[in-house]
């Protein structure tokens, strides 16, 4: 099944065009980045209403017919007569090969393939990477059952961890640095 993604003139104000976008999957589509209007069916032409107007089904329709085989259109008879004749289109320019299916690679590894000391990791640098974390408490100060006892217990357990093992075992580092700021965990070198 084809999904759509129009991307009409008023709300494409660079080059004040509509276009549309073909994928192979609606998760494919919402990957994309652009932001446009996902048409799967004839019903989600019908159904924007408030996005897609007449004047905007009528203007896409006229921009991607032949004008030597059917004259311009003013007006469709009814929303779901001209919902009936896009889709049609689309699906006639899809075969035509001028409506390309958009294929993005999928480069993104997921969670758990990601090397967390590599050059693949994402966002900043951590402050604390690399270093070990140390502290001197027998007994956990925090509240039972939070996500904070559990990282502060993983640093009670194991003293002397890494920065980067406390993370594989489940630690947060927004509980390291409130305990670092209370006084609990200290960091080395």
């Amino acid at each position: 099944m084809a999904v759509y993604k129009i991307f009409l003139k008023r709300y494409n104000k660079s080059d004040g065009l509509s276009t549309i976008s073909c994928y192979d999957s609606i998760t494919q589509a919402k990957d994309d980045g652009k932001s446009g209007i996902l048409i799967r069916n004839i019903n989600d032409i019908i159904d924007n209403y408030a996005t897609i107007t007449g004047d905007d089904m009528v203007e896409l329709y006229n921009s991607y017919t032949n004008r030597k085989d059917t004259k311009k259109v003013r007006r469709f008879a009814d929303r779901r007569t001209g919902a009936e004749r896009l889709m049609n289109l689309f699906s006639k320019l899809r075969e035509e090969g001028i409506i390309n299916k958009s294929k993005k690679p999928n480069s993104k590894k997921p969670k758990s393939e990601r090397i967390i000391n590599g050059d693949e990791t994402r966002g900043r640098k951590s402050i604390y990477k690399g270093r070990k974390i140390t502290t001197d408490l027998l007994v956990n100060p925090r509240r039972e059952e939070s996500h904070g006892r559990n990282s502060l217990d993983i640093v009670i357990k194991n003293k002397g961890i890494t920065y980067e093992e406390y993370v594989s075992k489940g630690g947060r580092r927004q509980d390291l640095a409130w305990d670092i700021e209370k006084g609990r965990v200290r960091i080395k070198r």
